[in-house]
């Protein structure tokens, strides 16, 4: 059975073969990353714990992409009365 990597490496390290398994897409639908955030917030909801995302021009600032950040904001202010919302400094000075 042939490698499944073989010839599918650029100079720079970065694999770029077919998706595997074959038929499949390589990157997840937009609904599917909607849902991995807000699952990733009720998570750390549920055990106390700080959730940071980090949302930037690159990964969140397409049209397409902005829906994402709108749902998962939604979300968010749905869970208003048990969450606190503050920045980087002001978590680091209450410590």
């Amino acid at each position: 059975m042939p490698d499944a990597l073989e010839g599918s490496r650029t100079g720079c390290g970065i694999l770029y073969g077919p998706a595997f398994p074959i038929g499949q897409s390589r990157v997840s639908s937009y609904q599917r990353v909607t849902e991995n955030y807000i699952e990733e917030f009720d998570a750390y909801l549920h055990h106390g714990l700080s959730y940071v995302p980090q949302f930037t021009p690159q990964s969140i600032g397409s049209p397409g992409k902005i829906q994402i950040l709108e749902t998962i904001l939604d979300h968010v202010d749905q869970k208003r009365d048990q969450i606190r919302i503050c920045t980087c400094e002001e978590l680091l000075n209450q410590a």
